[in-house]
């Protein structure tokens, strides 16, 4: 049985497509674009986007606080770790750590690109 990660990774890799906004600088552009897609369940900040490294830091999150590891974190997480997969032709794994308000997700190539 999949688990509510892999199944949204998975979707997310083949179904959705996210692309940087014209114009606006890439960090910035996914920032706001995944503030649309996932509405008022969170708000993104990339720090640092690279075929190796994402930092991500969201905020404003009930979900994280209540119970990090929860079926709304996981989905949020396996939609992120999927689109970034498509984006850089390669997997990778997350970590996730909660400092106040703040849930810092930390993606890492799984395997380092070529």
């Amino acid at each position: 049985m999949l688990s509510v990660r892999t199944f949204w990774r998975n979707l997310s890799r083949r179904q959705f497509h996210l692309g940087a906004v014209d114009g606006l600088p890439e960090t910035l552009s996914y920032a706001a674009l995944l503030d649309q897609v996932f509405g008022r369940l969170t708000r993104h900040r990339l720090v640092t986007l690279s075929d190796e490294r994402i930092a991500l830091d969201c905020s404003h999150c009930d979900h994280a606080r209540e119970a990090p590891g929860n079926d709304v974190c996981e989905t949020h997480v396996g939609i992120l770790e999927g689109q970034f997969e498509r984006r850089f032709g390669h997997p990778f794994t997350t970590g996730r750590s909660i400092t106040g308000e703040i849930c810092q997700l930390r993606l890492s190539a799984k395997v380092p690109p070529p």
